[in-house]
């Protein structure tokens, strides 16, 4: 089913998306606002993904099967390949045709600009982010010893073709974490990156990073266990609703079968950071909507969030 991408929070196909605290399940209360493929005013910053480099220097960081370049202004000298983006109404004008491509869309309201999918901010007691609707920081986040922080992935498949245009193979992956180098400007830092990787998207890889960095040498510690996805299919929530089901309606009836559920989040398990091929590089964890299976549908209701949990060590 054809979606229609819109900036406008109060046209026909208004969702939203809301992560519920469960009483002894970890849960962040995030929103994801908008419509169906769509999201409400433009260059809003709730996101939290521009980036500020001012603690950063040029670097070479490990993607899944590439490397890239981030000059001290943040720009990628190699980013995503060949990597195109788009507007809502390029989309609306048919301009992404049958290509499936993610996290491409410019000027989405809830999440600013997709590019920049990769964010963090620090973990309450619970484990969750303790602002969850506030400012997640995409460039550089200043760590404190003993504390632990919630880095967080968002992947939506910009296809507006729903199941017709779902990517396989999808993977993510998150890499970097480990002890702090000395930038150039004197910082100590740790460079976390995130990938999504796809079979049939154009580009097949996209990359994003977050930056830790402090004054005093330090190293990033994994929370082992604490990976989790968020999305309204049977792998992101308890009370799921399927592919088929949401495909079966539009308007006011999706709508309200969106409104209906909750998305209360699900373990996703380590190898989002473990996992390795056999010649040694990062091999990520498969995603999905239905299952683990790789299949992601196109559009703004089969997207995802996925966190997980690291902890700021100083090297005494």
């Amino acid at each position: 089913m054809l979606k229609k991408y819109s900036k406008n929070k109060n046209c026909q196909e208004e969702v939203f998306m809301k992560q519920k605290l469960l009483a002894t399940f970890l849960i962040a209360a995030l929103v994801l606002g908008g419509t169906a493929c769509g999201a409400g005013n433009p260059g809003q910053t709730n996101s939290g993904n521009s980036k500020n480099d001012s603690q950063s220097t040029v670097e070479t960081s490990e993607s899944m099967n590439q490397k890239t370049e981030k000059t001290e202004s943040g720009a990628d000298t190699e980013s995503d390949l060949d990597r195109q983006t788009y507007t809502v109404a390029d989309i609306n004008d048919g301009k992404l045709g049958d290509k499936i491509t993610f996290n491409s869309i410019t000027d989405a309201a809830e999440t600013g600009n997709e590019v920049d999918f990769t964010s963090a901010q620090e973990a309450g007691a619970d484990g969750l982010a303790v602002n969850p609707h506030g400012n997640w920081e995409g460039g550089n986040v200043e760590v404190q010893d003993g504390k632990e922080y919630v880095v967080r992935l968002y992947v939506h498949n910009n296809s507006p073709k729903g199941i017709a245009g779902t990517s396989t193979g999808t993977k993510v992956a998150i890499s970097g974490i480990g002890a702090s180098k000395t930038n150039a400007k004197g910082k100590q830092e740790v460079e976390v990156n995130g990938f999504i990787e796809s079979d049939n998207a154009t580009p097949k890889e996209y990359w994003d990073y977050v930056r830790f960095y402090s004054n005093t040498s330090f190293h990033l510690d994994y929370v082992y266990g604490s990976a989790m996805i968020y999305n309204r299919g049977a792998t992101g929530t308890t009370d799921p609703i399927s592919a088929a089901e949401i495909e079966s309606k539009s308007g006011d009836e999706l709508k309200a079968l969106l409104n209906s559920h909750t998305v209360t989040g699900k373990p996703l398990g380590d190898d989002i950071v473990l996992k390795q091929k056999a010649d040694g590089t990062l091999d990520g964890q498969l995603i999905g909507f239905d299952a683990l299976d790789g299949n992601v549908p196109g559009c703004y209701e089969y997207s995802s969030y996925i966190t997980i949990r690291v902890k700021a060590v100083y090297d005494k």
